[in-house]
């Protein structure tokens, strides 16, 4: 009601009123609408102010999702508005300052971010104007570029407050990204709109961590299922306490996407009812605008005005302002007051007038000239018009045959004729060459209006269209209307028009329309509208004859209609207009760009026999293999590895320098296709088909030259020569492939940094190193939008940070927002491969209820059902990361049975590869089957003894042959053997301890000194000598803490109450420390190198001179404690 003159400037209050004296009545000629209060909603101003503000919890936010319903005209901007008044009142007391946001949601544009496009807006308006804190450098350090660039598209404010240059209108914001070749643009925008959500996110996350926000959005009724998805990420399930979300609708139409997003949510939601006002308050409404006091007369003429408008607040100032000009209202000079007649309002005026009736009316009585400007300019489709686009629209032939204006009209004559309507509060002006319509209302009855007032409405939207097309190409890229492209308004109104269009040629020229329209949309990442566009112009294509008249046209619209639908999600869909295209294409490169996406939208659906099936008819078109089944791939990769490892010892930087560049097209499209296969290989964890694809891209390399993916090729080969057990051919040959990548960008740089330090680096490498090298991949990620890659880099992040033995409390921070991510995404495979490791580390960290073991919690909500789910989906990957993480989890908190139960349905270690994860593995597998001997007795023995003794012997193979990232695994184990052993002395139990532990510290691996401290102790416990068994409990309490296994180390102090119930620390961090792991993994390499490894090292040699293994475990904690803090390796800014 704002709109409509209800400004809630003033608290609610009926003051005496005096008599004006004849001076004042120049002034009071009129009833000062203006200055209105805020009547009749004392209750819902208690309900906002209390959801905001609550004493009891140090102010912070209590609700964070407000919902104010009502009507249209029932007073919910008022409310808002007069509801910021106060709470600003309220905190420059203070002295802080909140954000107050605002935002509408249209019901005619296309647009379907325009509240939150707004409220950005007036957010970065508000943080320019904020000069008590660097808002630059804050957002600078927290935001990726590629985050701020698809700001600046979406508020070019984010340009100026960043010092960014604002791209051209047209130009995606992330026109730099390079993800699949042959589907660049497709790719870049399916998970381009995803890291719009999370930049958005991200903005108002940082801004809410210095300020409240209070992010107000208006009409969301009229939102779109794109909104509501972007939407969901920035508020609902932000996790943030300090944004409150105000949200204000009609009761129709219904938001079924909305009440999905906060279903499970009610506790967070508070919702408000606006009915309209009683009589009271229609009686404070009259006393205030007469400024009468005596309450009789007043209260009479409230009954009649409740009668007739029923209350609606809008009406009500509406229907005054008719008695008004009617007369029925007027100030009288003789008493110098307000009067009126009732029983002539009574007989003068009709209850079958209502709000509608009022506004048509009202338009309808002004000048033919202006009447037929509010309906063209109610008609365009924006909440604000442009002069310019306006007067374009009457010099179109359409008007000018009409008769209805000036035929020499200037842009002068229409903005005069405009401002009478601004003086009637009809519109109201916004700059100095826009207008905007008061109220929704009054637009949407000069809407309507348009079949009484114009003869063929029809030939009216063309009329329409061409106008705005017109005006599009005149004004260039410079020009955009609210956010929208014209040419999205032009085609949307020749759209309505169709039914006009007679001859082929214009309908032909509207299916173009519709494809430039289409091409406008998806570039702003407006999918919703791109697919009505290219539906509209697939029907019209059909009806002129389809594939078979028009070849060109339906070939060129369905294919890119394809792609916005699998962009879009819509996996289902596109399937359909994918087998349409394969259906009526006559030439094999008019069917290859469709029979890419048809390929991915089979695997992303399951169809993985259709996939194959479909990707070996393309792949031998171009004459390359392609086996339909995983039997024959696998035994065609198996027939080929062989040959690869011979040629790979021959191959050198210098030879592969030499060879030509690859510039064969047929060939080009198969690397293309590989390597699409491949990144649906890695993210289905398919890994029959990712052996089969490295293997052939790996031949094309060496058989047709050097191309984009030459680096991930090598990379291949290296993994080949890993899994082989050659590491130092593994890491000559990975060395070269990182040379190589330094040519290239993107998703195939970050493939081999990816594949390099999870595979090939960390055999000879330490594990730090192999973190700053994810880092660095999720880096490019970042300024690509490629979130399978972001997902794969991430995931290899936190794998190779579990078994790094750094502190876990920062990692548990990224799991926990990378998981709030991956929720977002349309591919449920991401959260299936992602689960059991971020469960895993928030039980460990105590950040999940319950049982630990069970790896139930904020992330993997239901094991059993999560499980069962995977075997659907035939994810053994996720499902044997459910066994290894459960067995883990299991082991720690000392569930030998469920460690042994998961261990036993592990599947083959082979799934593993060469991964960083296949040592860590058998480390516990081999724990777990020493632990189990220890407890199990009879013949299930028998097994264990075979696994402690099979697990150890691998481990020292890869020890063997120069992988010192496996030394402290192999000690522990033996020290394990040894304390099982009979007859063994405790002082050479306690030897062999301690040399893994040292071990451990050396290498910086703080959860094995932990577990290495706990075994002895509790080995001594056992054997009764209670002083040792104390000081390796402390150590192991100290270290596990140091760790951040807070679960763990609580269950240690229970465990063990009677030692260390009153004991203080014995180890004190020297923070100053600059003993660095990664020196000493050198010396221990040199150690395993020189044939060492025999006689594992003595505490001696692997400790300073002089220090004990207790002093080596201090230091190394100290190093994580420092590096953490320091920023080093911490991975705070690894997730979005």
């Amino acid at each position: 009601c704002s709109a409509v003159k209800m400004a809630a400037t003033k608290p609610l209050v009926v003051a005496p009123r005096t008599p004006m004296g004849p001076r004042q009545l120049s002034r009071f000629q009129h009833l000062d609408f203006d200055n209105l209060p805020l009547c009749g909603r004392e209750k819902e101003m208690k309900m906002l102010t209390s959801a905001y503000y609550d004493e009891d919890r140090q102010n912070k936010i209590k609700t964070r999702i407000l919902l104010v319903e009502g009507p249209s005209g029932c007073g919910k901007s008022v409310l808002i508005k007069h509801f910021q008044e106060t709470v600003l009142m309220m905190k420059k007391k203070n002295g802080k300052k909140d954000f107050f946001v605002f935002g509408k949601q249209e019901e005619l544009t296309d647009h379907p971010f325009t509240a939150l496009r707004e409220a950005t807006n007036d957010l970065l308006s508000q943080l320019l104007d904020d000069q008590s804190l660097d808002w630059k450098e804050i957002i600078d350090a927290e935001m990726t570029l590629n985050q701020k660039r698809l700001l600046v598209s979406l508020s070019p404010l984010m340009a100026r407050l960043c010092e960014m240059q604002q791209p051209t209108r047209g130009q995606s914001a992330d026109d730099n990204t390079s993800v699949m070749p042959g589907a660049d643009r497709s790719v870049s925008s399916t998970w381009g709109s995803q890291f719009l959500r999370l930049a958005i996110r991200s903005l108002f996350r940082i801004v809410s961590r210095e300020r409240r926000v209070i992010l107000v959005q208006d009409d969301i009724q009229w939102a779109k299922r794109d909104y509501w998805s972007v939407l969901g990420a920035t508020i609902i399930d932000s996790g943030s306490e300090n944004v409150l979300f105000i949200g204000t609708h009609r009761p129709e139409p219904e938001m079924p996407e909305f009440r999905r997003l906060i279903a499970g949510k009610e506790d967070q939601v508070t919702s408000i009812e606006l009915k309209n006002l009683s009589v009271d308050a229609v009686k404070d409404m009259v006393q205030l605008l007469t400024r009468r006091d005596d309450e009789d007369p007043c209260l009479e003429l409230a009954k009649i005005l409740r009668h007739r408008t029923g209350g609606n607040p809008m009406f009500l100032v509406q229907f005054i302002g008719l008695l008004q000009d009617r007369r029925l209202i007027f100030y009288a000079v003789s008493s110098f007051m307000w009067e009126w007649d009732i029983q002539k309002i009574l007989t003068d005026t009709s209850i079958a007038e209502n709000l509608v009736d009022v506004f048509a009316s009202k338009i309808d009585e002004l000048p033919v000239e202006l009447k037929t400007v509010m309906i063209t300019a109610a008609n365009i489709g924006l909440s604000r018009f442009d002069i310019q686009v306006l007067h374009c629209i009457r010099q179109s032939s359409f008007f000018k045959g009409l008769e209805l204006k000036d035929p020499d009209e200037s842009i002068d004559n229409l903005k005069s004729l405009l401002q009478l309507a601004v003086a009637e509060g009809l519109l109201e002006t916004i700059g100095a060459s826009q207008f905007k319509f008061v109220h929704d209302k009054i637009r949407e009855v000069a809407k309507v209006m348009l079949h009484g007032n114009f003869p063929d409405v029809d030939k009216f939207h063309i009329a329409l269209g061409n106008a705005l097309i017109q005006k599009e190409d005149e004004l260039g890229e410079d020009y955009e209307q609210d956010g929208t492209d014209l040419i999205i308004l032009g085609s949307q109104h020749l759209n309505c028009g169709l039914a006009a269009m007679t001859s082929e040629t214009e309908r032909l020229d509207l299916i173009r329309l519709n494809l430039r329209a289409a091409q406008a949309a998806f570039a702003l990442l407006w999918f919703t509208p791109a697919k009505e566009h290219l539906a509209i112009g697939m029907e019209i294509a059909r009806t002129l004859g389809g594939w078979q008249m028009h070849y060109d046209q339906t070939l060129e619209i369905s294919t890119f209609y394809a792609e916005v639908l699998y962009c879009s999600g819509d996996q289902e869909m596109c399937f359909e207009i994918t087998d349409e295209i394969l259906k009526n294409a006559t030439e094999n490169s008019d069917a290859f760009p469709a029979l890419r996406f048809k390929v991915h939208c089979c695997y992303n659906l399951g169809r993985d026999k259709e996939g194959n099936r479909l990707a070996s008819t393309a792949l031998k078109q171009l004459g390359f293999p392609f086996p339909r089944n995983k039997v024959l791939a696998a035994a065609w990769a198996l027939k080929n590895v062989a040959q690869l490892k011979a040629v790979a010892r021959e191959i050198t930087e210098e030879k592969l320098l030499k060879m030509p560049v690859l510039e064969d097209e047929n060939v080009l499209k198969a690397v293309q296709f590989y390597w699409a296969l491949f990144e649906m290989a890695a993210v289905k964890a398919d890994m029959v088909l990712q052996a089969f694809v490295m293997v052939v891209m790996i031949k094309i390399t060496l058989k047709y030259g050097n191309h984009d993916f030459s680096a991930v090729a090598l990379t291949s080969l290296a993994m080949i020569m890993a899994f082989s057990g050659d590491y130092e051919e593994a890491d000559r040959i990975g060395q070269i492939a990182m040379k190589f990548s330094d040519e290239v960008e993107g998703p195939p740089k970050v493939l081999c940094l990816i594949g390099n330090c999870f595979f090939n680096f960390h055999w000879k490498h330490p594990l730090t190193n192999t973190l700053d090298m994810t880092l660095k991949a999720k880096e490019i990620v970042l300024s690509t939008g490629n979130i399978p890659m972001m997902f794969i880099a991430s995931m290899t992040y936190t794998l190779n940070y579990i078994q790094s033995g750094l502190s876990l409390e920062p990692l548990s921070r990224d799991v926990s927002r990378l998981s709030e991510m991956l929720r977002d995404l349309n591919l449920r495979i991401f959260d299936q491969l992602f689960e059991s490791a971020a469960q895993f580390v928030l039980n460990l960290t105590g950040k999940a209820n319950g049982n630990p073991t069970e790896l139930n919690g904020a992330v993997l909500l239901d094991r059993d059902a999560s499980l069962k789910s995977y075997k659907s989906d035939n994810n053994m990957r996720a499902t044997n990361s459910v066994y290894l993480f459960r067995m883990m989890m299991a082991y720690i908190l000392d569930d030998v049975d469920l460690a042994l139960k998961m261990s036993s349905q592990l599947y083959s270690a082979a799934m593993e590869g060469p991964s960083a994860l296949l040592p860590f593995r058998f480390f516990f597998q081999g724990l777990v089957a020493l632990s189990g001997a220890k407890k199990i007795k009879g013949t299930e023995i028998f097994g264990l003894l075979e696994r402690r003794s099979t697990l150890p012997r691998k481990l020292k193979r890869m020890l063997k042959k120069g992988c010192v990232n496996v030394y402290h695994f192999v000690l522990l184990l033996e020290a394990e053997t040894v304390s099982m052993g009979r007859g063994n002395e405790s002082t050479a139990v306690q030897r062999a301890y301690d040399k893994a532990i040292s071990t451990a510290a050396r290498l910086g691996v703080c959860s094995v000194q932990a577990m290495g401290n706990e075994l002895a102790g509790a080995y001594f416990h056992e054997t009764g000598d209670k002083e040792r068994a104390r000081d390796y409990l402390l150590r192991a309490r100290e270290c596990y803490h140091a760790w951040g296994a807070s679960v763990k180390t609580s269950q240690l102090e229970s465990k063990y109450a009677e030692i260390l119930a009153g004991q203080e620390e014995l180890m004190r961090y020297n923070l100053g420390s600059k003993l660095k792991a990664k020196s000493r993994f050198t010396d221990l390499t040199k150690s395993v190198i020189s044939g060492t490894t025999s006689q594992p090292l003595t505490s001696s040699k692997i400790s300073n001179s002089g220090s004990s293994p207790l002093t080596s475990s201090a230091i190394c904690t100290s190093e994580h404690v420092s590096k953490n803090q320091s920023g080093v390796s911490s991975p705070g800014s690894l997730v979005v």
